[in-house]
Parts: structure tokens; sequence; C-alpha cells
């Protein structure tokens, strides 16, 4: 029998013709299609430098930033379908800056792709700036009518039940000692290691507590969400959703390029500065010998301190401009 899809299967008709040549030429094609998927993320994540001034050379040298980030070049070698992802995340963050709300989140929709990630970015939208989830919804709702039409209601249960094993390690090979995230480090410490019911509870509270922390914190913010709270919320997206292997993490290149826009606008001079700390950090993974076959530990965690450095100061200025005021 066939395998249950164990990503939503809208993808299947564009990708049917690869399945009819040798594996090579797909892989091949594949790698071409998903390079292009990328490049059109980069281009729209750096579209605001060059609106504020960026020459033409440092807007190329921000977007090749981003094509060489350690998680993107693992994608496109593995030949994963993250350039989805990361096209959906990448132009949510992107509109939410131009305020741009209901489009923004029809585009997130695209990253339903990885339905845990994509519900983690737009629930919070709930409490402010409603159009961004009702275009998510939008958005969502005709994928999932799509994806219906294509596997049927017996398709859509196995999915649900691929995705039950996948939050636990279950039966299935999903790699959960090889997560670079809060639930693989649950894991290879030693909690869980069998699968056991006390894992799953602690794997599926910890999202829903992610969900509700950030869910209160935009409730607080209304219209003052901005681009540096959505880096915020992806990069805590990334840590703690009961699935993700490193590839997914190259929605760590996103919050660099928000905050270097958000600089640049302001006229500041270290706008760079979010993009070489992430170059830092992909540099220090790629050194490390971080991969999927290896063990969490410090290095992880110093690239991800490294992307999450620049947002943090600049929300802390943020905040003390508005008392000031």
């Amino acid at each position: 029998p066939l395998l249950a899809f164990n990503h939503p299967p809208f993808l299947v008709e564009a990708l049917r013709p690869l399945s009819r040549l040798p594996y090579e030429t797909a892989y091949w094609i594949w790698l071409g299609c998903a390079l292009l998927l990328f490049s059109i993320a980069a281009h729209a994540m750096t579209t605001g430098l060059a609106a504020h001034g960026a020459s033409t050379f440092q807007v190329s040298l921000n977007r090749l930033a981003v094509l060489s980030f350690f998680s993107v070049a693992l994608a496109l070698a593995q030949g994963q379908d993250t350039a989805v992802l990361m096209l959906g995340a990448a132009g949510w963050s992107v509109l939410i800056g131009q305020r741009r709300d209901f489009t923004a989140g029809a585009l997130l929709s695209l990253a339903a792709i990885r339905p845990h990630i994509a519900l983690t970015l737009a629930i919070p939208f709930v409490f402010a700036r409603r159009r961004v989830f009702a275009g998510f919804l939008a958005g969502t709702v005709l994928l999932a009518l799509y994806s219906l039409n294509l596997v049927g209601w017996q398709g859509v249960l196995a999915y649900v039940d691929v995705i039950r094993e996948s939050a636990v390690g279950g039966q299935l090979p999903m790699g959960t000692l090889r997560m670079p995230n809060f639930l693989g480090l649950l894991h290879r410490v030693g909690y869980g290691s069998g699968g056991e019911r006390a894992f799953a509870i602690a794997a599926w509270m910890t999202w829903v507590a992610c969900i509700a922390m950030f869910s209160l914190w935009w409730a607080s913010l209304q219209s003052r969400v901005s681009p540096i709270h959505c880096g915020l919320l992806l990069i805590g997206t990334v840590f703690f959703v009961p699935h993700l292997h490193l590839h997914d993490a190259a929605l760590l290149a996103i919050p660099p390029l928000a905050v270097a826009v958000v600089r640049i606008s302001g006229s500041r001079s270290d706008w760079e500065r979010p993009v070489i700390a992430m170059l830092a950090a992909s540099l220090f993974l790629s050194a490390a010998g971080i991969s999927t076959r290896s063990s969490f530990d410090v290095k992880l965690a110093v690239a991800m301190l490294l992307i999450l450095a620049p947002l943090l100061n600049d929300l802390r200025s943020q905040h003390s401009i508005r008392q000031d005021a």
C-alpha cells in the first residue's frame, strides 16, 4: 500500500510530471524550482532595502545572504519543499510591514505545507490586526478544499495519523532525536525516549503555551504589531513547534532582513548588522558541523542567539521611544 502524505498534498499536481522522470532528472528540475522560489522570497524580503536607498550591490549581497543561509542550502541539497514554506512566511512578513494585512494572511496560507508552523504564525492575529487571520483562513480553506478533492476523507484521516505520530516520534522514522528545537532537546535528554504519553502531552502543551504567550502579547500590542514582533514570533515558532527539522529552520533567515528594512527606513547606518549576524550564525553552524544527524548542543543555541540579539535590541529601542513620547 502507498504511504500517507506527510505534508498537505496541494503540491501534488504541480509535482506529478516529475514522477514520470528518472530520479536524477527530477531532482535537478525540482532543485531549480526550489531555488527559484527561494529567490523570489529573497527578492521580496529585500525590496524594502532598495526602496530606502540601498545600492544594487548591497541588495544583491543581502539576497545572496538569504540563499546561502545554512538551512536554505540544506533544504536545496535534500530536495525539500521548504521553499514553499519560506515563500509564504517571507511574503507574510514583508506585507505585515506594508500593512497589507489580508494579502499577508493569504500568502501565509502557503506555509500550511507545515500546518503546525502556519497555525503558530497565524493564531496570534486573531487578537490583533485580524485581517491577517482572515486572509490566512480564506487561503487555507481554499487549499484544504483542493487537497480534500485530491485525496478524499480517507487521505485526510491518514494525514492526521501522520501528524499525530510525527509530534511524538511514534513508530514512524520522523527523527525526533535529530530535531533542532525544544522537542528534540527533550527527547535527547531522555524525556519520552519511548514516545510515552507524558512526552506527547509535554510537546503539545509547550506548543500551545507558545501560541498563548504570543497571542496575549499581540492582544496588548493591537495595531502596533510590527515586522520585528513577527520576527520574534518566527524564532519562537522554530524553537517550540512540535515537529521541525533543520531544513525548515530556513525561516530564521527572515527576521534579520525584517530588522534591516526597519533600520534603513529609519535612516540608521547600522542596518546591515542583523544580516551580518545571520551570516555569522550560518557560518557558525557550517563550521560546527551541524547536520540532520547531529545532536542538539550549544552550537545551535549560539546561532539562534546571534539572530535574536538584533531583534531584542530594536524592540527595546522601540519601547524606549514610546515611553519617551
